[in-house]
């Protein structure tokens, strides 16, 4: 239920605060602050609300306790992942002093009364509860936790916050970092089973759990997020396809495009991040894929550039893989999720047709 998504723990109050994180017993403090937290509905699968930050820190708890050497998530994920795919160089999760700003690009969000803009790109209701409800369920996710008085995106910009340990928002990575991981997952689903295809030893059955276990909605608010006022498919930590039993129909939202923010193809898994970024792997196709930006826009999934880039992936692959002569899917079979934008997107995208993919 807590990767699910469904545990009501996005927006603890009182939040999580930058003082809290940088104590010299951070750790346990952010421990024991985030288990007295009270859950945001009755019971865990109540409702489905995207944990864009405090995931982590759930997670980075279960670790410690269940690790035999007590390693925080960000320290696992050094010595345990990032090392041994030869990426530790590329990918940090509390930026150390050693590594010269020269290296970390900046973040340029939106400010002030940018937000307001009637761009189109944001769920009805979503703006509101975020800017003039910050009490709100909204509201407290996206200020928890607490680094600024007036939390934004570009306070990742800032030293001190990229130094502390947000595993779920403040990683610091290269895109190549980012897709060497899903590659690794990719590898280990598809490989022949030698070591040299899954150097991580994900075990047969998590990567089952991942690409087998279907989203599920919630049991009294279905498929919405209460976080991002969309419908989302959520689980396993991630976002998944639709269940594979919903029609064409189903997934296509009354105003057209894709009625979800979901992982595109039938077993994919991926999750986007603040202003468009997108990491994700799909195992039928044997893409694993990473997106980033500086610019950051205001669709919540399938920013229209990084849309664009993957779109062409996607024709990159098929194109090799049929001149190949290997495993393409027949002419004409549809892979749902795969071409079709969020109907924000989508929206955005007759608004700004420069921004579309190419044909």
């Amino acid at each position: 239920d807590l990767v699910d998504h469904s545990a009501g723990l996005a927006g603890i109050s009182p939040p999580l605060t930058l003082e809290m994180m940088q104590r010299e017993d951070s750790h346990r403090a952010v421990r024991d602050h985030i288990a007295a937290a009270k859950m945001e509905w009755p019971r865990p699968g109540d409702r489905k609300g995207y944990m864009a930050t405090m995931l982590g820190f759930y997670e980075s708890a279960l670790v410690q306790l269940t690790d035999p050497k007590g390693r925080t998530i960000g320290r696992y994920l050094r010595e345990e992942a990032f090392g041994p795919l030869g990426i530790s160089d590329e990918v940090y999760i509390g930026l150390p002093e050693s590594v010269p700003s020269s290296r970390v690009a900046r973040v340029d969000g939106m400010a002030g009364f940018e937000p307001l803009w009637p761009t189109g790109t944001f769920p009805d209701g979503f703006v509101s509860k975020l800017l003039t409800r910050p009490n709100s369920y909204v509201g407290r996710s996206f200020r928890n936790p607490q680094i600024s008085s007036t939390p934004g995106v570009m306070d990742y910009d800032r030293r001190e916050v990229q130094a502390v340990e947000m595993p779920a928002a403040g990683g610091v990575a290269t895109a190549r970092a980012v897709a060497a991981v899903y590659r690794a997952m990719e590898r280990a689903i598809n490989g022949d089973g030698r070591k040299s295809d899954n150097p991580l030893g994900f075990s047969r059955e998590v990567l089952d759990h991942v690409m087998n276990t279907p989203a599920k909605p919630g049991r009294l608010n279905g498929w919405v997020d209460e976080v991002l006022c969309i419908e989302a498919c959520t689980g396993a930590g991630m976002l998944l396809p639709p269940p594979p039993g919903l029609s064409a129909s189903e997934r296509t939202h009354r105003d057209g495009g894709n009625r979800f923010a979901c992982a595109p193809g039938r077993r994919g898994f991926g999750t986007p991040g603040a202003g468009g970024s997108f990491g994700f792997c799909d195992p039928d196709e044997g893409i694993a894929y990473s997106y980033v930006m500086n610019r950051c826009g205001q669709l919540i999934v399938d920013d229209p550039r990084e849309f664009a880039l993957r779109d062409k992936v996607y024709e990159a692959a098929r194109n090799a893989r049929r001149n190949k002569g290997g495993g393409v899917e027949e002419e004409g079979a549809e892979v749902p999720n795969l071409n079709v934008p969020h109907y924000l997107a989508k929206r955005y995208m007759e608004d700004h047709p420069e921004l579309a993919p190419l044909p």
